[in-house]
């Protein structure tokens, strides 16, 4: 029984540390997986009820740091409108980093998506992708 208290304290310092800050450079991959992680139990109902919209939010504190699956999970949530209002602009910009993050799955739900999009949308995606792409760690 120790290591779901484990996990919560880990997390608990994590979220209260500096190293977490979405401006840091210094986030290591473990802590990235972990906050990943929170969203996932949010997601799936671990531990807890099941709450998307704070899975949406765990999985984009993650995303904001460049770890791929968040930005493939978080992406996942904007298409189908799970936890945050649907939105295929978003969905298409956080499946485009995972992409450019190496996630193969990301690459495929992005082509599916862009099937249903239109030509506005797509546009708007992109602007925000060529603006985006300067900050965003690319590993």
């Amino acid at each position: 029984m120790m290591k779901p208290f484990m996990s919560l304290f880990f997390i608990v310092g994590l979220v209260a540390s500096p190293v977490a800050d979405s401006n840091s450079k210094s986030v290591t991959l473990t802590e990235q997986m972990a906050i990943h992680s929170q969203g996932v139990d949010s997601e799936l109902g671990r531990g807890a009820p099941q709450d998307l919209a704070k899975a949406a939010r765990w999985y984009r504190r993650a995303a904001e740091l460049g770890y791929a699956d968040a930005q493939n999970d978080l992406a996942k949530l904007y298409e189908d409108g799970r936890g945050v209002p649907q939105d295929n602009v978003q969905a298409y910009v956080w499946y485009s980093l995972a992409a450019d993050h190496g996630n193969s799955r990301a690459v495929h739900d992005r082509k599916r998506l862009l099937q249903r999009m239109n030509r506005a949308e797509l546009t708007q995606a992109q602007a925000l992708l060529r603006e985006l792409k300067p900050t965003t760690k690319l590993k």
